[in-house]
């Protein structure tokens, strides 16, 4: 994926529970989101009410979820875990 010129990247580090967390507020300016998980557990992404079970897993220690169109949504994003407190960074494209 290229970020074409004139749009605004806006990296946070976010620490993710075992609870549904915030990742990224809704936005409609969204062109893109970069999720890495650089926590030791898997983490889970989804709407606001992820679970484990339904939400798309992102591996440990490194593992990255691109959301580029055409599955992009301006809806808020939100990250759990199985059971641990993990570090994941997020990269908005606007």
């Amino acid at each position: 994926m290229s970020i074409p010129r004139g749009t605004a990247a806006a990296p946070v580090a976010v620490s993710v529970t075992s609870s549904a967390t915030l990742l990224r507020a809704a936005n409609t300016s969204r062109k893109a989101l970069l999720i890495c998980n650089n926590g030791t557990s898997d983490l889970y992404v989804g709407l606001s009410d992820v679970t484990a079970a339904s939400g798309v897993p992102v591996k440990a220690s490194g593992g990255v979820l691109t959301i580029a169109p055409p599955f992009i949504t301006g809806q808020a994003i939100y990250g759990r875990t199985a059971s641990a407190t993990i570090d994941v960074r997020v990269w908005e494209i606007t």
